[in-house]
């Protein structure tokens, strides 16, 4: 058994232990207020939970806030297995729970327990070396050497995510939405196009997390990452485009009224092929107004005048210059 006060040093050595061992077990967390129980297997995170704190019931709740499950729900369920056959025989409200849904939201609430972890001191911890059962159909398998990585991007990131996405900024689909990542496809099907009024489909940082289910860290990283790839616009009162939506496009703004004008946002790649083609098109001008011009009959009128004045005007110099000889 392992004991000692809890900060980011030890628990970064608790876990780097866990892993390189293969240990099976349980840390305790012990703080003022609470008991916080995290469950190893063969080294990696299976369980996390608050001691008295039902995971069955954390995701009727997780579940119900998202609209699967209506809110007079309730379960005598022991386990994800048996919670999931329970929720299999409901009618779908939002949607079908799949496995692949509810193993997914297992997963994220159990990282949103591990980072709820406060390492500023004041804790305590017991490492107990034990067997530890988990559902083999539902329970995570999540490596402690990505949740350490999680819990630095999560700070390193954090003041950026707050000044991109305020309490109440919109988020609507951008306009790259192919290639995307299983987080980043349950994001962009929660959003709506962006409309000039449709600001009330827009979603919140704080419904996003509701309705997607995922963990603070997956929502925060995410986000930055589609935002960056223009796979999401956001809207603040003014209309604010990814920073490749803003490459790509300009929105132009009316100096009279000061209103919007969707559509006049002209893509990179357009301009790019407009120079490039801007020679031929030049080109391919001249030659039309060469052939309108020849067609024309001021051409042939115009040139018989040349010649004709030519005619009397040579000889004249011809003459001036004989009559100075002499």
């Amino acid at each position: 058994m392992e004991t000692g006060v809890l900060n980011e040093e030890s628990l970064s050595s608790i876990f780097r232990a866990a892993a390189q061992r293969r240990r099976n077990g349980v840390l305790e967390i012990t703080y003022p207020d609470r008991v916080f129980n995290i469950y190893f297997n063969k080294g990696k995170v299976v369980e996390a939970y608050q001691a008295g704190v039902n995971a069955v019931d954390s995701i009727v709740v997780l579940l119900k806030a998202a609209g699967y499950l209506p809110q007079g729900f309730t379960t005598t369920a022991l386990g994800y297995n048996e919670l999931f056959l329970a929720c299999a025989d409901l009618p779908p409200l939002k949607g079908i729970i799949t496995e692949v849904l509810f193993r997914r939201v297992v997963k994220h609430r159990v990282l949103n327990e591990l980072y709820s972890l406060e390492l500023q001191g004041g804790a305590y911890y017991t490492f107990r070396m034990q067997m530890v059962e988990s559902d083999k159909d539902f329970s995570p398998s999540i490596s402690t050497g990505q949740i350490l990585l999680d819990f630095v991007s999560l700070a390193t990131d954090r003041e950026r995510f707050v000044t991109m996405f305020g309490p109440d900024t919109l988020v609507f689909k951008g306009q790259f939405g192919e290639g995307l990542s299983e987080e980043e496809t349950v994001i962009f099907e929660e959003l709506s196009p962006f409309q000039e009024g449709s600001e009330a489909k827009g979603r919140r940082v704080a419904e996003l997390h509701r309705f997607t289910m995922l963990s603070r860290f997956s929502l925060q990283d995410t986000l930055l990452g589609m935002y960056e790839r223009g796979a999401i616009a956001t809207h603040d009162g003014v209309v604010a485009l990814s920073p490749v939506s803003a490459e790509m496009g300009s929105v132009q703004e009316d100096a009279s009224n000061s209103e919007v004008l969707e559509g006049a946002a002209v893509s990179k790649v357009s301009r790019l092929s407009l120079i490039t083609q801007l020679p031929k098109v030049i080109a391919h001008t001249l030659s039309d107004a060469n052939q309108a011009l020849l067609k024309s009959e001021f051409v042939p009128t115009f040139f018989s005048m040349i010649l004709l004045l030519a005619a009397f005007v040579l000889p004249v110099f011809f003459w001036f210059d004989t009559l100075v000889a002499f």
